[in-house]
């Protein structure tokens, strides 16, 4: 079966909002709080401005080892600097280094309990790693402290959706956009929620508002194409994708998503060439390679059909990603187009192994009927105008 790319993952790979460099603390230590400025001068240029960690919209300034010698001079000199530590912090992180960067948000909140931005700090560093509950532990802390802080709800609320708890990341982001209206990326996040709970209107109208305020954002355009192509809308959805493309040439993902809506609606040989361009920006790209491969095993027009080239793409993707059954399902269906039956039927049943250990009947049931289709001697269709669920 075709595979969509869905990239709103992507853009979600990494959090959106604030780390929170700490003011410096009033001490008696004049001279020493001098020295410190003045290191911060030479090595770094003191940051107090705050460092957004956005998907796909903001580049990183990634923390350099001059950074974090720099922290630990001044923790050296004053240990009960918990901004030292805050900001030391920032750079173990902005250097992937999180397991160091949450002690040091550790030790800086042990200094200032009340400081709700080193909540939020710290609550990033556990979303990386994973530690969703204490990530949401975290940014409840920092949204006790300040209830006007908008980035804590709308981080909290990508945690709830690393853990599948989608109501609870609509209602926090719902609340970050009562409190900043603007965010536009609050909206995507939003809008990505409601794709994984299937409320498709609502996403669109979540992109829509994204695009508003960010009109040069081609991903919101391409990830507005996947909600109109889960709808059914697939001239909405090639809309979106063209204009995504517009928007980012080297978009192969557009292409992908745009081939497929191409052959949906049954105009197969817009959907070759879209999968080809998909190739020639990214030849490592599976989803491309399974797409077009799939469509000359299984086009229900005989003329778009051909088993050899089939094969060759199937084989081609699966060299990528061997562990996607998907890659499988479409390498069997291939050979079963070139009349291949009995290797279709032995690939297929691998196919049906992989799938079985992921607990989906829903495709398993499907992968079974390709199986007895090969064991009948007969090549898989299929029919994209007539299906019953959307991609």
């Amino acid at each position: 079966m075709a595979k969509i790319k869905k990239i709103a993952e992507k853009k979600m790979s990494d959090e959106n909002h604030q780390l929170s460099p700490a003011k410096p603390e009033k001490n008696m230590y004049i001279i020493q709080i001098l020295a410190i400025i003045l290191i911060f001068i030479v090595f770094l240029g003191w940051r107090l401005e705050l460092n957004k960690l956005t998907l796909f919209k903001e580049n990183i300034e990634g923390g350099q080892d001059s950074d974090i010698e720099a922290y630990t001079r001044a923790v050296s000199l004053n240990p009960g600097d918990g901004a030292a530590y805050n900001n030391r912090g920032l750079a173990y992180y902005d250097k992937g280094r999180y397991d160091k960067a949450i002690a040091d948000f550790t030790q800086a909140i042990s200094l200032n309990p009340g400081d709700g931005a080193v909540y939020n700090n710290r609550g990033l560093a556990y979303l990386k790693k994973g530690s969703y509950d204490k990530a949401i532990a975290d940014f409840t802390q920092a949204v006790d402290f300040n209830p006007k802080d908008n980035t804590a709800y709308s981080n909290r609320g990508l945690a709830y959706v690393k853990k599948g708890e989608y109501n609870n990341a609509i209602a926090d982001y719902t609340q970050a956009l009562c409190l900043n209206p603007k965010d536009d990326f609050t909206y995507y996040l939003r809008g990505f929620a409601y794709v994984k709970k299937g409320e498709y209107d609502n996403a669109v109208a979540d992109y829509t508002q994204t695009i508003s305020l960010n009109p040069k954002d081609d991903i919101t355009y391409y990830n507005r194409g996947i909600a109109y192509m889960k709808k059914g809308e697939y001239d909405n959805a090639i809309a979106d994708f063209t204009q995504a493309i517009s928007l980012n040439r080297k978009f192969n993902f557009a292409y992908d998503s745009r081939g497929y809506s191409y052959y949906l609606k049954g105009e197969y040989e817009k959907a070759i060439a879209d999968f080809i361009q998909a190739i020639s920006l990214n030849s490592n790209d599976d989803v491309a390679y399974n797409n077009i491969a799939w469509l000359l095993a299984s086009c229900p027009d005989d003329k778009h059909r051909n088993g050899g080239k089939a094969i060759g793409f199937a084989k081609k993707a699966l060299e990528l990603k061997p562990d996607d059954p998907e890659n499988w399902d479409t390498l069997a269906m291939a050979y079963a187009e070139a009349g291949r039956f009995e290797d279709a039927v032995k690939t297929q049943k691998k196919a049906v192994d992989m799938l079985k250990k992921k607990n989906n009947e829903k495709k398993l049931s499907e992968y079974t009927a390709h199986l007895n289709s090969y064991k009948a001697k007969k090549p898989w269709r299929e029919m994209p105008r007539n299906r019953n669920e959307q991609p």
